[in-house]
């Protein structure tokens, strides 16, 4: 069902598809922060649960999240990225999301959520917990313990094809210490996204390409 959601606590930011579908079916809604001085080394950390569930139909839904200038639209000047569900009901979890913000240091900036949806069906997003400071690093998202799978998997990156940037997923059954690689077609290792261990539970890394994302395909694995 269709009800606003929490990760803690009994209230969050929620933002239902009916919100802004209008007569066109479209929904275009924005929420800012209020205006933050941000130093060398902030992040933006926040749980995130959007798309379908168990036991609801299939919807995809995503969450563009900007910097602004100030707490209007016309006012946003670069997307930090954007967040989309999986039409899979067994990873559509809560998940933590962190994005460094070191870029913006020095600036006093606004953090804007955009849920745009141009089509007919699509569901909800509920943002918790959001925090801006100085907890900077890689970027990863973990599920809550609730949600520990039943297996390993690595799951479709997500946009594909992608410029210059794409979201990979995976799952651990059990705490593990863990690689995931990115190589080119020639065997050449490019990148390697997370080298830990981490607990079991559901993942998601950014694979930022810049500009080699013009060269071609890329393989990624989990060791």
């Amino acid at each position: 069902m269709n009800r606003p959601q929490a990760y803690s606590g009994k209230k969050s930011l929620h933002i239902s598809w009916f919100s802004g579908k209008g007569g066109n079916y479209v929904s275009d809604d924005w929420v800012w922060t209020d205006s933050l001085r941000i130093a060398q080394g902030d992040s933006l950390i926040f749980m995130a649960l959007l798309g379908n569930t168990p036991g609801i139909a299939y919807y995809v839904d995503s969450v563009q999240i900007w910097a602004c200038n100030s707490q209007n639209t016309s006012s946003a000047f670069q997307k930090i990225t954007t967040i989309k569900s999986a039409l899979d009901t067994n990873i559509n979890f809560w998940k933590q999301h962190l994005y460094d913000l070191s870029q913006f240091a020095g600036q006093k900036i606004f953090i804007a959520f955009r849920y745009y949806i141009p089509v007919e069906n699509a569901l909800w997003c509920n943002l918790d917990d959001l925090l801006i400071g100085n907890r900077s690093g890689s970027i990863g998202i973990n599920s809550s313990a609730s949600t520990i799978p039943n297996g390993f998997e690595l799951y479709q990156n997500y946009p594909n094809p992608f410029n210059p940037s794409t979201m990979i997923s995976y799952k651990l059954q059990t705490s593990s210490y863990i690689s995931i690689k990115i190589h080119d077609v020639t065997g050449r290792l490019i990148s390697e996204l997370v080298n830990a261990r981490q607990n079991a539970g559901l993942y998601e890394v950014e694979f930022q390409a810049g500009d080699i994302s013009k060269r071609g395909l890329f393989l990624y694995t989990l060791c």
